[in-house]
């Protein structure tokens, strides 16, 4: 869940926790369609493909609240002017 969310970044961490927890359940109906589980081949697929092309994680060094902030001061300073 570290690795996937980032590194340096909590809410990373917890969103990765969460989406690795729904993943496999979200590919349960799959496996009624193939007749085969697939559902851990392509979570494997998933979390490779990820680390590969995230190397340092989703989120980074990145924060949720953060981000807000950033929002919240870019709002304010378009409605002031």
């Amino acid at each position: 869940m570290v690795v996937l969310g980032g590194m340096g970044s909590i809410s990373g961490s917890v969103l990765a926790g969460i989406g690795l927890a729904i993943l496999p359940e979200a590919l349960r109906p799959l496996q009624r369609i193939t007749g085969t589980d697939l559902r851990m081949i392509l979570y494997g697929l998933l979390l490779i493909l990820v680390c590969i092309l995230r190397p340092s994680g989703l989120f980074g060094q990145a924060e949720i609240t953060r981000f807000w902030a950033e929002r919240r001061r870019w709002f304010t300073r378009k409605a002031a002017a």
